[in-house]
């Protein structure tokens, strides 16, 4: 005979039942990545090539929670609240805050301050360390993007290319680490700028 469903079942079977599908094509992942309410954080390696006399090796690092986004690298930190489009930054360097209405188009998800000339969903992949990731492929005016985005919206990977004949490649970006937990309490607040909350195998390039 066919046990009733307990308390506990009862409770996780709307949640199945309602659970988001996977992104099946580009502006599904598009909006993934700028709507999600999913809190994670993630670290990533970057190099980035500026110029051929540049190339920068470096971390970065990105959380969320629910509306609140917040970015770090060596050199910037920004927070966003990706419902409002409200965000600050803090140059690192000098210590000087300031808001745009890009700062939060360009850290709540993949950047959207560039109008897309063309967009590919380039497929799935499910044998990944931190699940299936859904591969997109962007192209504004100036540049050629890849990204690896999880199904909770979270970018793992990313590549940024010139939009010219030799198409130099400009960023590189792998992940290091990626968790569901955030570093403390208050990291989204503007006194929260003055701090970083990067930990340090993020910062070394070697992950968790």
């Amino acid at each position: 005979m066919r046990k009733p469903v307990g308390r506990q079942g009862m409770i996780l079977l709307p949640l199945l039942l309602t659970a988001a599908a996977p992104p099946k094509d580009v502006d599904a992942v598009l909006a993934l990545t700028r709507t999600t309410k999913a809190t994670y954080a993630v670290c990533t390696w970057n190099v980035v090539t500026p110029s051929q006399e540049v190339q920068l090796k470096e971390w970065a690092a990105e959380y969320h929670q629910g509306d609140r986004h917040r970015v770090e690298t060596p050199r910037d930190r920004i927070i966003a609240n990706c419902a409002t489009g409200e965000a600050q930054h803090l140059d690192v360097r000098t210590g000087e805050v300031s808001t745009s209405p890009s700062l939060a188009a360009a850290a709540c998800g993949v950047d959207a301050n560039r109008k897309l000339v063309a967009k590919e969903f380039l497929g799935r992949e499910t044998g990944g360390r931190y699940g299936p990731v859904s591969r997109i492929a962007v192209a504004d005016d100036g540049n050629l993007r890849t990204y690896d985005v999880l199904d909770d919206g979270a970018i793992i990977a990313a590549t940024i290319h010139d939009a010219n004949d030799d198409a130099t490649e400009r960023l590189t970006s792998a992940v290091l680490t990626y968790s569901h937990s955030l570093p403390e309490a208050d990291i989204f607040s503007t006194a929260s700028l003055s701090r970083s909350v990067v930990p340090d195998d993020c910062r070394s390039g070697h992950g968790g």
